[in-house]
């Protein structure tokens, strides 16, 4: 196994570009992944920007919309194997973040059953949380994947549709009866719409990408302008305008990266990195924050945020090639590592 340099890698693997047939990641998508696991890790620091402002940048959201638009991209062509592929992305690294949180809390058998199943239940705090406390958003991921994998058993064409209606159908009958069970806590959550709004996105994306190649400049000018609206909604500088809560922006600025992909822009090897390692920081990040917090009032600090985020990133990328990206190879029937070895490899691919 030898390295690559950096000339053959961006020759070999540069965004967008053709391998055996099939479409590498989507560069700008990768970027949001990787931006918006970043943006968790700086909410769980617990740090305040000016204002007193603690924000996560709508990134669990931003995954969201990103899980339903690629659910969307990924099956028009083939779904085969969808809910296979699911799992072997989401469960190996999940069930050892799972067990490491379980060891020093003591945890019962039921608790690490349900957390390890995906099943909801409440906590000793009565929140709606398994024992990785992240893990709340891959039990909402795991009800849309096998909504949808049971849509595409009845039509491939229409597996989109019938999911969305499933999922607002769910949250309309929660609001309406007041439900306050596990289910309805976890299922009919706020959040799971916008899974239905990443697949808008894909529809949107799919009737604009021709006018974005024809109006690069316009394009990229529109991606800019909402990108803008997005940050100023975050630091809370639009908070007059409360008539509208911004849940649109997640869905907006998942649409401008796409458009502006569509228009030429695409982002460079740091955001294919990042996104790569994006659901491995996602998992890991709240032990790395746990043992940098000890003697540290991180509030007062932004030099100890930067450097909680650089550890983060650090032990994600530990946790993403030497167990992640290598046992999800093993289980698709490819080399666990690569005879060339580089920070992005061929196996994966958007359309996995």
């Amino acid at each position: 196994m030898r390295l690559l340099t950096f000339s053959e890698f961006w020759t070999e693997f540069a965004p967008g570009k053709k391998l055996g047939g099939a479409t590498i990641m989507i560069a700008n998508l990768q970027m949001l992944r990787g931006l918006a696991a970043l943006a968790v890790v700086f909410y769980h620091t617990d740090y305040r920007l000016p204002g007193n402002v603690h924000t996560e940048f709508q990134g669990v959201a931003v995954f969201f919309v990103i899980s339903g638009f690629i659910m969307t991209y990924i099956t028009r062509q083939d779904a085969s194997s969808f809910l296979t592929h699911r799992l072997i992305r989401i469960v190996p690294l999940y069930w050892l973040c799972t067990i490491a949180a379980a060891l020093p809390a003591h945890a019962d058998v039921a608790a690490v059953a349900k957390s390890l199943l995906f099943i909801p239940y409440w906590n000793i705090h009565h929140d709606p949380q398994p024992l990785l406390g992240v893990g709340w958003t891959l039990n909402m991921e795991m009800f849309f994947y096998g909504l949808f994998a049971l849509a595409l058993l009845a039509s491939r064409r229409w597996a989109p549709v019938i999911t969305s209606a499933v999922i607002v159908a769910i949250v309309a009958v929660k609001k309406h009866y007041a439900c306050d069970t596990i289910l309805c806590a976890v299922y009919g959550h706020d959040y799971v719409v916008l899974f239905p709004a990443g697949i808008a996105v894909y529809y949107l994306w799919m009737a604009l990408r021709g006018r974005a190649e024809r109006f690069p400049l316009a394009t990229m000018s529109i991606g800019a302008m909402i990108a803008a609206v997005f940050l100023a909604w975050q630091l809370q500088i639009l908070s007059p305008l409360t008539s509208w809560d911004g849940n649109a922006l997640p869905a907006l600025i998942v649409l401008a990266a796409l458009s502006c992909e569509s228009a030429g822009w695409r982002t460079g090897a740091w955001a294919l990195f990042l996104g790569n390692i994006s659901y491995a920081l996602y998992l890991t990040h709240t032990f790395a924050i746990g043992l940098g917090r000890y003697g540290i009032d991180v509030k007062q600090s932004i030099w100890a945020v930067l450097a909680m985020l650089t550890v983060s990133i650090a032990v994600a990328a530990g946790a993403y090639y030497l167990f992640e990206r290598p046992v999800t190879a093993l289980l698709r029937g490819r080399r666990p590592f690569p005879r060339i070895w580089s920070p992005i490899t061929p196996e994966f691919r958007l359309r996995q």
